[in-house]
């Protein structure tokens, strides 16, 4: 008997939560792991890969504008980090605004445009020819847009 009071508990603290969730409008969240190539086209192994590693990381998430049935307008905000060895760090925060469009048959076509800021930090010693003499530069880094 008192199996079946915890089953019935059970299920109905689960249509509660279920009832709950249908209500709450949440904010997808986005995590990106990316390598940030910087070699020419048509090099690496099999003439895709790189065969350097930048690793990056990459965290957003997304606004729908306009939902439907088939297509779907929205705008994404991610902030970023990668880090090019004995180069440079990089802070990158960006925003993208995004269509997609349902093809039929499990695919799934979509094109973004986005614009954004990049901020990177030398990782190497800079020096400037001040008066005759090298001084050490500040690494205050370099802003850029993206």
């Amino acid at each position: 008997m008192k199996k079946c009071f915890t089953i019935i508990g059970l299920i109905l603290c689960t249509l509660k939560i279920n009832a709950q969730e249908e209500n709450v409008k949440t904010l997808p969240i986005s995590i990106s792991i990316f390598n940030n190539g910087t070699q020419l086209p048509n090099d690496g192994y099999l003439r895709i890969f790189s065969k350097n590693i930048h690793p990056g990381i990459s965290v957003g998430t997304s606004f729908p504008y306009r939902k439907g049935n088939y297509s779907a307008v929205f705008q994404t905000v991610k902030l970023g980090y990668f880090y090019h060895q004995y180069s440079q760090h990089a802070l990158q925060l960006y925003s993208e605004l995004g269509y997609g469009h349902v093809l039929g048959a499990g695919f799934y076509a979509q094109g973004l445009v986005g614009l954004g800021y990049l901020h990177s930090f030398v990782d190497l010693q800079q020096f400037s020819f001040v008066n005759g003499q090298y001084k050490e530069s500040s690494k205050w880094g370099r802003p850029q847009a993206m």
